[in-house]
């Protein structure tokens, strides 16, 4: 029959520091506005003017990567509190070695703060994955882009906390599940 204790444990999950990637750019690792509204009172924070993509950002654009431990096997959602609605750049990321999702600045958020005027930190839902039990790595990438009109695009992102969680997750501020 049914283990209705184990029913009742708490979600497994895996939770990440923004500003604890692993990177080659130099971020800005910081509290912001509120710095009360952020996991651990920090986040990363990219931001690099239009006028200068071209020189500080390399052509592979900016990777952040994550290493982390999965406690048990099953199917995560992945959540990213990211900063910036609508403003922020589009990103890509992916787990282990599997293809890169984008992540668009129109994604919809969820549980949105405003940290600072124009400055907002929100959840955004990138995906579900499959995890086996054990290590395994989350890397977000930051194109180097430009527009239709062939000029360089500014990079904008800033990340609180990402939050893998079997099952459903339902967002809460900087607390944990």
């Amino acid at each position: 029959g049914l283990n209705l204790s184990a029913r009742a444990a708490p979600p497994a999950f895996v939770w990440l520091e923004g500003e604890s990637a692993k990177t080659t750019f130099k971020v800005n690792i910081a509290g912001w506005g509120r710095p009360q509204f952020l996991s651990a009172s920090n986040w990363l924070h990219v931001s690099v003017d239009e006028g200068k993509v071209e020189k500080e950002v390399p052509d592979e654009g900016i990777l952040l990567g994550y290493a982390f431990q999965s406690p048990k096997a099953g199917r995560y959602e992945v959540w990213n509190r990211v900063g910036f609605e609508f403003a922020r750049s589009p990103f890509e990321w992916r787990l282990d070695e599997q293809p890169w999702q984008r992540a668009s600045p129109d994604d919809l958020t969820t549980d949105l703060m405003e940290m600072a005027f124009w400055c907002e930190v929100a959840w955004l839902k990138m995906g579900e994955a499959d995890l086996t039990a054990g290590d395994h790595r989350l890397q977000i990438h930051l194109p180097k882009t430009k527009n239709d009109k062939g000029k360089w695009q500014r990079v904008l992102y800033a990340s609180d906390a990402i939050c893998l969680q079997e099952g459903p997750f339902q967002p809460n501020s900087k607390f944990k599940p």
